[in-house]
C-alpha cells in the first residue's frame, strides 16, 4: 500500500497534469514542485515540469528538470528527449547562435543516449530524425560538410559520419552538374579535381563502414572510388581487406599486389600479401 507522501505526491502530479493540459503552466509547475516535496523519485513529474517550464520559455530551468529526471533514472527516454528540445530551443538564443550546428549535434548525442534505452519512443524517434536533417541542412557545402564528417570519425560517430559523407556526395554532384559544360578560365583540370574530392568521400565513408563491420557498404564505395581513381592506394587497400574479409583471397591478393607496386614502402599492402598466399596455401593443401 502506498504511504501518505507517495499518495499525495500522485494527487499533486495528477493536479498538475489537469492545470497543464488546460495551459495554465505556473500553476501546474506549482502543483509538481508539490509532488516532487512528497516523493521525488519519479521522473515523470520532473519531465511533466520541464515541459510546463519549456512552453514559459524558461529554458535553463527545464533544462535542469530533465537533467534531474536521468539522474533519477537513467533509463527514462522523456527525460533525454526534453533535454534535447531544451538544447534545441536554446540555440535561439543569442549566445548561442554562433554555434548553432554544434548545439544541433550535442542535441541529437542526448537523444541517441535516450533512444537506446526505449527504441520504439516514436517522438523520440520523430526528433531525432528532424535534428539529423537540420545538422545537415547547417553545412553549408560538400567542404564543408566533408570536415564535419571528419570531425564526427575522430569522436567515433560512425553513423553520422557516414550520413553526412553521403549528403556531401550529393552536394557535390549537384554542384557538377551546375558546371557541367561551362569553360572556367584558367582550370583546365577542373574535372580532375572534382574526381579526386569525389573519390576521396567514397573512401572516408568506405573506412566509416569498415569501422561499423560493414564490409559489404565498404567494398561499394571502394569501387565508387576506384572507377574515378584506379591508382588510389587507400582504395585499393580497403577494398583488398574488404575482399579478404569475405576470403575472395586472389581478388584481395590483386588488390594488395597493385597497392605494392604503387607504394614499396606499404607495411600494410606486404603484409596483407603474406596473408592472402598463407591462406591460399591452407585451401589448395585442404583441396
Amino acid at each position: 500500500m502506498a504511504s501518505f507522501a507517495e499518495q499525495n505526491a500522485v494527487r499533486c502530479k495528477e493536479a498538475g497534469n489537469v492545470l497543464y493540459k488546460n495551459e495554465r503552466y505556473e500553476e501546474a509547475i506549482e502543483k509538481y514542485t508539490e509532488s516532487i516535496q512528497f516523493d521525488g523519485t519519479n521522473p515523470a513529474v520532473y519531465t511533466n515540469r520541464a515541459a510546463a517550464h519549456f512552453n514559459l520559455k524558461n529554458f535553463p530551468q527545464a533544462l535542469l528538470d530533465a537533467e534531474t529526471s536521468t539522474r533519477v533514472d537513467e533509463t527514462w527516454t522523456k527525460g533525454y528527449y526534453r533535454k534535447a528540445k531544451c538544447l534545441h530551443a536554446m540555440n535561439d538564443t543569442k549566445e548561442k547562435k554562433k554555434n548553432r550546428f554544434e548545439n544541433v549535434r550535442e542535441a541529437i548525442d542526448v537523444l541517441r543516449i535516450g533512444t537506446r534505452y526505449d527504441a520504439t519512443n516514436a517522438q523520440a524517434n520523430a526528433f531525432l530524425r528532424a535534428l539529423e536533417l537540420e545538422s545537415l541542412s547547417l553545412a553549408k557545402d560538400c567542404f564543408e560538410m566533408k570536415a564535419r564528417a571528419k570531425e564526427m570519425f575522430r569522436e567515433g560517430k560512425f553513423e553520422e559520419a557516414v550520413e553526412m559523407y553521403g549528403e556531401a556526395l550529393r552536394d557535390e554532384e549537384t554542384r557538377r552538374g551546375k558546371e557541367k559544360g561551362k569553360s572556367v578560365l584558367g582550370e583546365s583540370n577542373g574535372g580532375s579535381s572534382s574526381g579526386s574530392l569525389r573519390a576521396t568521400l567514397f573512401l572516408n565513408r568506405a573506412e566509416c563502414y569498415r569501422q561499423m563491420g560493414k564490409m559489404r557498404e565498404c567494398e561499394r564505395d571502394c569501387e565508387e572510388a576506384l572507377q574515378l581513381q584506379p591508382k588510389n592506394e587507400k582504395g585499393l587497400l580497403r577494398r583488398a581487406l574488404c575482399r579478404e574479409y569475405f576470403e575472395r583471397f586472389e581478388e584481395a591478393l590483386e588488390d594488395f599486389e597493385t597497392a605494392k607496386r604503387l607504394s614499396p614502402s606499404s607495411l600494410l599492402a606486404s603484409s596483407g600479401i603474406e596473408r592472402c598466399k598463407r591462406m591460399q596455401k591452407v585451401i589448395n593443401n585442404d583441396g
